[in-house]
């Protein structure tokens, strides 16, 4: 169960497999974020692939975003603003500079730890969020469910699940945005994306309606000098899948994949970015793009009392 930690003034939540060979800090008062994720090569040696937060400081100013689940909506929302069933809604602009609502709000919601559970190879935990519809801008009901299992071999896997509990349909758009680091800075890595499209965007990161064929990265390359804050969308939507981003370190010669499910109703959007410090990098599986609550680029509506569930996870690779 959680214990507090001074450092972060939060309960954190430590889970391993009892083997010793993967281990993760979740923080289930501030969105469920994963802080910590070590897991176990072939030879035994653990390597840490999350770059989290490290004070009470960080947590409160968490302005990259470090780690959080993103619930309604992914990614920018124009002046936080749209219309759904005739209705116009606003959302808090928290991104001042592009005059645009950021990655929705659960990650101010505390959750629910409902299931914990420790095996020698395999672990869990489950949160709940029981949305009550409290923020004006997203007046509509939902359970929502995020279950992590990690296993010494698999790495880790998350399943993110919402119920509609409204009345009428309801638009959703979920994400995670994990920061990832193979300990050296990323201009000593290389990466390798899935077959994507480009969404072009404007001077405020908002998506111009057009999208580019994007042919780089389709086989490891070095990212020296590259500048990411990008939003690619998978080519193939239509069949069930594994998106995989690759990223490797070739002086240590140890590899890790981000894998998404993709389809319908998938995953079918990764967001990359950078951040100044260039020690780790975002890499951010998406049901849906940029501001998709106006423009409807993969933005799926639920039913009332239908569920949409999707999953991702974390691998070391060779």
């Amino acid at each position: 169960m959680p214990t507090h930690n001074k450092d972060l003034d939060c309960s954190v939540l430590n889970l391993k497999t009892t083997d010793g060979r993967s281990t993760m800090e979740l923080l289930p008062d501030v969105g469920g974020l994963i802080n910590r994720l070590c897991l176990s090569d072939l030879a035994g040696q653990s390597v840490e692939l999350i770059a989290g937060l490290r004070s009470l400081t960080e947590i409160q100013h968490n302005i990259q975003y470090r780690g959080v689940v993103l619930y309604p909506f992914p990614n920018r929302l124009d002046k936080g603003a749209y219309s759904h069933g005739g209705k116009h809604y606003t959302l808090t602009q928290n991104e001042a500079d592009n005059a645009t609502a950021l990655h929705g709000f659960l990650y101010q919601l505390p959750a629910k730890i409902v299931n914990v559970q420790e095996g020698l190879h395999e672990s869990l935990v489950a949160l709940e969020y029981c949305y009550q519809g409290q923020f004006p801008g997203y007046p509509f009901q939902a359970k929502i469910t995020i279950e992590y299992r990690l296993s010494s071999t698999l790495g880790l896997s998350m399943r993110f699940a919402v119920i509609n509990r409204h009345s009428d349909p309801v638009p959703v758009g979920l994400g995670w945005h994990p920061y990832f680091q193979l300990g050296r800075p990323v201009d000593e890595l290389e990466l390798v994306l899935p077959e994507v499209e480009h969404v072009q965007v404007d001077s405020r990161l908002l998506p111009t309606g057009k999208v580019e064929a994007y042919s780089e990265f389709q086989v490891l390359k070095s990212m020296a000098g590259k500048v990411f804050d990008d939003c690619f969308r998978v080519l193939d939507r239509q069949s069930p899948a594994e998106a995989k981003v690759v990223l490797y370190s070739p002086k240590d010669k140890i590899g890790m994949e981000v894998w998404q499910s993709s389809g319908p109703q998938g995953y079918n959007f990764i967001q990359l970015c950078i951040p100044p410090d260039r020690q780790s990098i975002a890499i951010e599986p998406m049901t849906c793009g940029i501001n998709a609550f106006n423009t409807r680029d993969g933005l799926l509506e639920l039913a009332p009392e239908a569920e949409l569930s999707v999953d991702c996870g974390v691998r070391l690779t060779n």
